[in-house]
């Protein structure tokens, strides 16, 4: 399964010789000018190398692992072993994905199932979710890298350059949300 999180945008750029809205090609000028536009954008140095993320135990049978987080956007994933429901707090919208067997998902009175590559939206305005288990899910949301991320993982025994290596903005700095230009790219 390939999990893909994108933010809309009002700019498009892209390598290729055709318009995306339409499949109308383009013209040398305009194809090498948005080629010289992703060029100014592209960042060559260094990135962090791949890791499994950093897991925290959160209750009996449910571990929480934060697989990528910066100031635009974090992925965790969640997994009890158990039918005991795993519970989260929304401070913001959340998207809930299923990455294993099928789970039900219950908020505000609501309650439904969500089967194997599902997602769901989930706002803000709901306060908590409750996904009864076994489970294996994935949150994607725009964190508070200090409360929602470095707080905890440094409280479970994980060093700074561990947290750190999670994205850019992970090890230390601003604890607010990212509110600068940039999207997901900029974080994880």
């Amino acid at each position: 399964m390939v999990y893909e999180i994108e933010q809309t945008s009002d700019i498009q750029q892209h390598a290729m010789r055709w318009r995306m809205e339409d499949g109308s090609a383009l013209d040398d000028e305009e194809w090498h000018a948005n080629v010289g536009r992703l060029l100014d954008q592209w960042r060559p140095e260094h990135r962090p190398d791949f890791h499994s993320g950093l897991s925290v135990r959160v209750d009996d049978g449910v571990e929480r692992t934060v697989l990528a987080a910066g100031p635009h956007f974090a992925l965790e994933r969640w997994r009890a072993g158990t039918p005991a429901p795993l519970v989260r707090e929304l401070t913001t919208a959340h998207v809930l994905s299923n990455a294993g067997a099928a789970v039900t998902v219950e908020t505000n009175g609501w309650s439904g199932r969500l089967d194997r590559a599902r997602s769901l939206l989930l706002p803000a305005a709901l306060g908590r979710v409750r996904v009864h288990g076994p489970a294996d899910v994935l949150f994607g949301y725009l964190p508070d890298l200090e409360r929602d991320v470095r707080a905890p993982l440094l409280a479970a025994g994980h060093g700074a350059a561990a947290v750190a290596a999670l994205g850019e903005g992970a090890g230390g700095g601003d604890g607010a949300r990212g509110t600068e230009g940039g999207g997901p790219a900029d974080g994880c």
